[in-house]
């Protein structure tokens, strides 16, 4: 009887081998070995079923010697047959990251050829492997969210989450494909009057408002934010912190009252307007938002 990861040997053939036994006549064979194959999971030597319809969390045949925070998710359809991402198209590249000290870092991963599947009605991700994505993840340039190790459901619309020190930051994923970015991918802009970077909510944080600016196809757009990440677009005002004008809007020029202009739709709407002279109207005396550090290793 074969047990835990077996692999038809030949598509052609009823012939199975099992690739997490390593003796004396056999080294551990890898799940790429058997890329065109038929995979399943016979579960342990008592067992031997094949697993069907269901989600199981192990490891892959090559670390079955590994410890237990190693082990992954798979998902085995009603033939018992493991699902893998084809790996067809190897443009898809995607690179884990994790929230760290509130910023989402590069976590070393880098996968090329995921695909996206649905699974009891759920959007998840898989490597050619078959291994679930989980947490943070860049594909192609958007960022997605697939909650803790243990869920894998691609996130969309408002989320929380904490980072290795215990903070709580906001995101929000688009709920559906907009502006060019894929249902899921998080928000580069404005969404209901808030900021967000590739999906992060962006708030003033050494003020009580500061500039922060994103840059989208070689274009720089600013926009004045308040602690909450609300975004602040009066036409001829002046943000004050205990008394002192932070960041002021249609200032004056030649003497001649002149309003501020801002975006008025789209992705970044209320960005402050990069028309001719339009600068000329706002002042600013604190430090900007500083952005480079909110994505790192992008």
């Amino acid at each position: 009887m074969q047990y835990g990861w077996v692999a038809r040997s030949n598509s052609s053939t009823k012939n199975f081998v099992q690739l997490d036994k390593e003796d004396e006549e056999q080294d551990m064979i890898l799940l790429s070995e058997y890329a065109d194959s038929e995979v399943y999971y016979c579960g342990d030597e008592d067992d031997g079923h094949a697993k069907k319809n269901k989600w199981l969390k192990t490891w892959l045949p090559k670390d079955t010697e590994e410890e237990e925070d190693d082990k992954e998710w798979f998902w085995f359809d009603k033939n018992g047959k493991l699902y893998r991402a084809s790996g067809s198209d190897a443009t898809v590249k995607a690179q884990k990251y994790k929230l760290e000290e509130g910023d989402l870092v590069y976590d070393g991963d880098s996968i090329t050829g995921v695909e996206k599947k649905k699974v009891n009605s759920k959007d998840y991700w898989f490597r050619p492997d078959g291994v679930m994505l989980a947490k943070f993840y860049m594909i192609g340039d958007n960022m997605y969210y697939f909650g803790g190790s243990d869920d894998g459901s691609m996130k969309t619309g408002s989320q929380t989450v904490k980072d290795n020190t215990g903070d709580s930051y906001k995101f929000y994923f688009y709920t559906k494909d907009t502006y060019g970015y894929k249902k899921g991918a998080g928000v580069v802009g404005n969404q209901s009057n808030k900021l967000y970077y590739y999906g992060m909510l962006i708030q003033a944080d050494d003020y009580k408002y500061q500039l922060a600016t994103i840059a989208k196809d070689g274009v720089d757009y600013s926009f004045i934010v308040n602690s909450n990440g609300t975004i602040q677009h009066s036409k001829s005002t002046e943000y004050k912190e205990d008394g002192d004008v932070l960041i002021a809007t249609g200032i004056k020029i030649a003497g001649k009252s002149t309003e501020t202009k801002f975006v008025e739709n789209g992705q970044f709407k209320y960005a402050i307007s990069n028309e001719a002279n339009n600068w000329d109207t706002v002042s600013k005396n604190v430090n900007d938002i500083d952005m480079s550090g909110f994505v790192q290793g992008k």
